[in-house]
């Protein structure tokens, strides 16, 4: 059976939840599902992309690249807490 799983920023907003979410999903892999996962925004990242555009506006680009390097970090840091191979871990931070 195919199956679609959406998962809320408040899901994913620690390691451990989205540890509990990869549980989630894998259950159903292995009990024959094929599982399609929709993932919203890390908390706090939607509302930080719409203060930027709001910025952008009116300022200068530079905030834009540090609002981007801003959240670039965030999520190679969370991917820091919960990738365990490491050479997978490098192909993601190469990206």
């Amino acid at each position: 059976m195919r199956i679609v799983m959406k998962f809320g920023g408040t899901s994913v907003s620690s390691d451990k939840g989205i540890k509990k979410c990869v549980e989630i999903v894998k259950k159903s892999v292995l009990e024959g599902n094929e599982v399609i996962v929709v993932i919203s925004a890390m908390a706090g990242v939607t509302d930080k992309i719409l203060d930027a555009i709001s910025k952008v506006t009116f300022s200068n680009q530079s905030l834009v690249r540090d609002f981007i390097e801003e959240l670039n970090d965030k999520h190679k840091k969370f991917a820091r807490k919960i990738i365990r191979d490491k050479n997978f871990m490098k192909i993601f931070i190469m990206r």
